[in-house]
């Protein structure tokens, strides 16, 4: 198992004691033409490194769909489903 995944899970779980785990999703320009969708956990005050993130070739935002898979990629990667 890579140890960005159980980097991951070890901070998941952290952030799960407090009984709320904070998901952040933000989308960001990366062109004219093309938008950065990344998912990071929220630790603290803080983001930590994205978990996933995704470039998509758009004329505006990716959309739900978009997000949808990108939060389905990190709770694979996880283990979560």
């Amino acid at each position: 198992m890579p140890l960005s995944i159980k980097f991951a899970r070890a901070v998941l779980a952290k952030a799960a004691e407090s009984g709320r785990v904070v998901l952040i999703m933000d989308q960001t320009k990366a062109s004219e033409r093309h938008q950065g969708l990344m998912l990071a956990v929220g630790f603290g005050e803080r983001a930590l490194p994205p978990l996933a993130w995704r470039v998509a070739a758009t004329e505006g935002a990716i959309g739900f769909t978009g997000q949808k898979i990108l939060l389905d990629i990190v709770c694979k990667r996880l283990g979560l489903t």
